[in-house]
């Protein structure tokens, strides 16, 4: 099933939610991470759109209060690309994150990711960026099927967004989909205008003693 909140909340029951309200709360949704305590009519009108909303949805932002994540990406439980013929998608919004379960969830193990051919757009010139992307986590319920995250990764190719937007987006999208224990990403961007830009985040804790390898990725030094 696909995870996405469809209903509004209505005098003790739950009804589809009109156009209108839908179309309200998408714009909520679509801005940065809105502090309730600065913006709580705007968050309890999302709130009241979006009653569905998975409670790992709501991320601590700090200063003492809690802030909601954009919904940026679809969520699918099962394989719904694996062995099917389809087409790539033309930008991330369209994209769908397959997810399985994790028939080892007593086990603190890293799941690696590596994309060393990365592309997305330069949002104001429409230039080409390339990055190589390594994305590690330790799961909790869910892994993510591997075709799904291709295809997610491949519908930046035409997109345009800053290199700490790409790298962010990614990062957030993986942690919304797969509700993990702990989750980073490096993003290392080749360099444009003489400059290599490189992006790191991460969430959750790390348990002790649990392995994880070093990213392996040097600094650019070009050819010094």
């Amino acid at each position: 099933m696909f995870h996405r909140p469809i209903m509004a909340r209505g005098k003790g029951q739950a009804k589809p939610a009109s156009k209108q309200s839908l179309e309200v709360g998408v714009q909520i949704f679509r801005q940065p991470a809105l502090p309730i305590r600065d913006g709580l009519g705007a968050c309890l009108s999302a709130i009241m759109f979006y009653a569905q909303v998975p409670p790992w949805q709501f991320w601590h932002g700090g200063g003492g209060h809690w802030r909601l994540l954009p919904i940026m990406v679809k969520v699918h439980t099962g394989t719904s690309l694996l062995g099917n013929r389809v087409a790539a998608p033309r930008t991330p919004d369209e994209t769908t994150l397959d997810r399985v379960p994790n028939l080892h969830q007593g086990e603190n193990y890293i799941a690696r990711f590596t994309a060393p051919e990365f592309t997305a757009l330069c949002p104001i010139t429409g230039q080409p960026d390339f990055a190589l992307l390594v994305i590690d986590y330790l799961p909790g319920t869910w892994l993510v099927e591997s075709k799904s995250l291709k295809l997610y990764l491949t519908s930046f190719r035409n997109h345009g967004a800053f290199h700490e937007d790409c790298t962010l987006r990614i990062g957030k999208d993986l942690a919304l989909c797969l509700e993990p224990r702990w989750l980073r990403i490096g993003g290392y961007w080749y360099p444009r205008g003489g400059i290599p830009i490189d992006v790191f985040w991460a969430t959750g804790e790390l348990p002790t003693g649990t392995w994880v390898p070093d990213q392996g990725v040097p600094p650019y030094r070009g050819r010094g």
